[in-house]
């Protein structure tokens, strides 16, 4: 790693180091005081504020999860098996290592530098199939993937022997991405997916959802596969939206029932937006964490006020049992008191009937009375402490690198990158100028409006701008783009480059606020306005290129593009 990226990491583990701090001298006491952890989430540990993100792989058997993995690393790894038949039946971290080595679960589970010691609970069944293998890789330097067994179609025959939800929802929680496989050849959502998706809702944020191997079927299959499988989750996640559905076909082999270009297109596309999404990860990660933070104190804090409430309202001595019942029934009363005498968001408290399910076997004799100064600590961290560990990880973030190497790093450089480039961005990479494969067909429509001396005028380019039908606004930031030389006229170069930003905008791609590099026409690469000529605002050259009646405003012989628009530059 460069001197520059390691300072770029130790940024970012300052960042995560403070936010540690302050969770555990601040919000910490108040979770541990009301027992917030026999309610809800166990404390956050130190793994919870490792720099290194995470990413769990959950599918069904054969949906392509180790193929999946073996596409990140552009390797395979100690123990991979890749078959048609179920191969992965167990929990499987891989992680950096010097040697390519392989750590069996009860030894993760008793090493403390790995922070997987609240997996013992799940008992010994579980730890006899997690596992933990160490690969040299670039991509796992800055990055953990975890594999899962298989999820069963038919549970009816098969036990697993420990609480396969519950550690689903463990790795789950722990994890700064969830990706969710489907095999687009065989499509089913089985009675154990049903309860997987349950499961991941509360974590619903860090789900991406692959519909995988889908260059299998064809492109008239994959749009009813696709609909199928979003109806299929609209009705059973208890969500109030469905997490991106990204389609690909994530391995190394030929697309083979891909016959159009456009459906190849399509595949590579949404394999990009989601190894991009991946990819900065690590920048996006300290803002997650401060996320997650403040949203668990807000929970804590509601926490609180409703167990030191409930205890007020409960007798010293007699029908203490009646009582309990009683507090418990008219719960929703309790939540309005509570949300009026202290002023907390309804969105805060946690939803009725698992907070009612929870207290039904809780011990009230155990719970505490309110404590002012401890809530105080909290509202104080999010009003004072938190606006500055905010603008300390969005600086962390925009320094950290990203993920590299294996898939991460294929692709983006050489001909083959324009496949990830979309709008004016494609030809960025290309030494070329990106107008001229459409140039020719532009050429034709430039000498038929019969150019004097090589230039058109503006009222000529009008007419012909005029009949994308777009905005007058638009057409101004256009002609700007164009106008390259400030001189009010078009050349051939400059009158194609309206045209393809013209088209660009037309399918939907937003204009630039200058013009890139890879756009400037060739014949004037370096060349700007010369130094105290007065350089047309939009204002002034759209006026002048639509032949409207025009009112100057502004100074200085300029104009803000902003201004002109909202006073209605063009009169008709």
């Amino acid at each position: 790693m460069s001197v520059n990226a390691t300072r770029e990491v130790e940024a970012l583990q300052r960042v995560m180091d403070e936010l540690h701090n302050v969770y555990k001298n601040k919000v910490l006491p108040l979770e541990e005081y009301y027992n917030f952890d026999k309610f809800d989430l166990p404390p956050m540990s130190d793994k919870d504020f490792n720099i290194k993100p995470t990413i769990f792989l959950v599918g069904e058997y054969s949906t392509g999860k180790t193929t999946f993995i073996k596409y990140l690393l552009s390797r395979g790894y100690p123990g991979m098996k890749v078959s048609p038949e179920p191969s992965t039946d167990t929990f499987c971290t891989i992680s950096h290592g010097e040697t390519d080595k392989l750590l069996p679960g009860h030894a993760l589970v008793a090493d403390p530098a790995k922070d997987y010691r609240t997996l013992g609970k799940f008992g010994n069944n579980l730890l006899d199939e997690l596992q933990c293998i160490e690969i040299q890789s670039p991509v796992v330097e800055n990055l953990t993937i975890i594999d899962s067994p298989g999820i069963l179609s038919d549970m009816s025959n098969v036990k697993r022997g420990y609480d396969f939800p519950r550690v689903i929802d463990w790795f789950a929680e722990h994890a700064d991405r969830v990706i969710l496989l489907f095999d687009a050849h065989k499509l089913e959502v089985g009675d154990e997916m049903k309860l997987i998706l349950d499961v991941l809702t509360k974590n619903i944020h860090k789900v991406r959802i692959v519909l995988n191997k889908s260059d299998l079927i064809d492109y008239q299959q994959l749009f009813r596969v696709y609909g199928a499988l979003m109806y299929y989750l609209g009705k059973i996640m208890p969500s109030r939206f469905v997490p991106r559905v990204y389609i690909g076909s994530f391995w190394d082999e030929p697309f083979n029932r891909l016959t159009t270009e456009e459906s190849r297109q399509l595949l590579e596309a949404e394999k990009q937006d989601l190894l991009e999404d991946l990819r900065n990860l690590p920048r996006d990660l300290a803002m997650e964490k401060l996320d997650y933070v403040i949203k668990r104190s807000r929970l804590v804090r509601c926490h609180a006020h409703l167990i030191a409430y409930l205890k007020k309202e409960m007798p010293s001595i007699f029908r203490k049992q009646a009582r309990k019942d009683n507090l418990i029934f008219n719960l929703s009363d309790i939540y309005f008191h509570v949300e009026e005498e202290y002023n907390l968001p309804r969105g805060d408290f946690p939803p009725i009937d698992v907070f009612q399910e929870y207290l039904r076997t809780a011990d009230f004799s155990k719970f505490q009375t309110l404590k002012p100064k401890l809530i105080e600590i909290v509202d104080r961290m999010l009003l004072c402490e938190i606006p500055v560990l905010k603008d300390m990880a969005l600086q962390a973030g925009s320094l950290t690198p990203a993920i590299r190497g294996g898939a991460f790093g294929v692709g983006m450089e050489g001909p083959f990158s324009s496949l990830t480039l979309s709008g004016v961005d494609i030809g960025s990479n290309s030494p070329f100028w990106a107008v001229r494969y459409d140039k020719p067909k532009y050429d034709k429509i430039f000498y038929s409006l019969n150019p004097i001396e090589g230039r058109i005028s503006s009222d000529d380019a009008k007419n012909e701008m005029m009949k994308s039908k777009l905005p007058n606004s638009v057409l101004g930031k256009v002609w700007v783009l164009a106008d390259h030389d400030c001189d009010n006229l078009l050349d051939d170069e400059e009158f194609a480059l309206a045209l393809y930003l013209i088209k660009l905008k037309l399918e939907g791609c937003d204009l630039p606020s200058e013009l890139p590099r890879h756009l400037i026409p060739p014949s004037q690469l370096g060349l700007d306005c010369a130094e105290g000529k007065i350089k047309y605002g939009i204002g002034v050259v759209a006026a002048t290129l639509m032949g409207l009646n025009f009112t100057f405003f502004g100074c200085g012989g300029k104009l803000r593009e902003d201004e002109f628009v909202k006073r209605g530059g063009f009169h008709y």
